[in-house]
């Protein structure tokens, strides 16, 4: 069965809105839930296949990113951008576009490939201790170095996930409502005016589908 489209479904739904005071309600109220569903699920495979396609070239310049190498000796000048005679000692260095690097500790710690920044290594900072640096020692590491998936996100992995937020935020409300309660049972706000307990703001954000 071919998948509707948004325009096709979007009229769908102003036809059916236009039919609830001539039909029978219950019925068309249930198309329409329907319907919604249908326009929810393809503004999520939207947002799937624009993430997927963003993180699909990330992916590419990562690659040459993780595969250059890394020279002993600072080939950048002052604006980042690699010093022409020093650079062709290093042939794929050399043969990235638009590329410019941040030299320091006497390696290349960040390298940006048309406008995309990527860390090479990862820094452990310690007081009075020299940084110490890691260069991961596969591509998928060096992709959750970046923050970068490791493979494209299936609209079934999305669902199953927007399935369990939804479960994880109905959990925080239950909480919330039973915390409420219990300070409610302690005349909480008495305590407080007598100095016996204080309060403090704690910070937490509830995460949501983005569609």
């Amino acid at each position: 069965m071919t998948q509707q489209t948004k325009e096709q479904l979007t009229a769908e739904r102003n036809e059916l809105i236009s039919q609830l005071d001539k039909k029978n309600p219950k019925e068309t109220l249930a198309l329409l839930k329907e319907n919604e569903n249908k326009l929810k699920e393809l503004a999520r495979i939207e947002l799937i296949n624009g993430v997927n396609s963003k993180y699909t070239r990330l992916r590419e310049l990562a690659r040459q990113a993780y595969e250059c190498e890394q020279p002993g000796e600072d080939i950048t000048t002052s604006d980042g951008s690699f010093h022409k005679t020093k650079v062709k000692k290093y042939p794929k260095l050399a043969a990235l576009k638009y590329a410019y690097a941040i030299w320091g500790d006497g390696r290349i710690r960040e390298l940006r490939i048309n406008g995309e920044k990527f860390t090479m290594y990862r820094a452990k900072y310690e007081y009075n201790k020299d940084t110490e640096y890691t260069r991961p020692e596969t591509f998928g590491e060096f992709l959750d170095l970046n923050s970068i998936p490791q493979k494209d996100i299936t609209i079934e992995e999305y669902n199953d996930i927007c399935e369990k937020l939804a479960l994880l935020n109905e959990q925080l409300k239950k909480d919330i409502e039973k915390y409420n309660k219990g300070l409610n049972g302690l005349n909480y706000s008495s305590l407080n005016y007598w100095g016996l307990i204080g309060q403090h703001n704690v910070h937490l954000y509830e995460y949501t589908p983005n569609r």
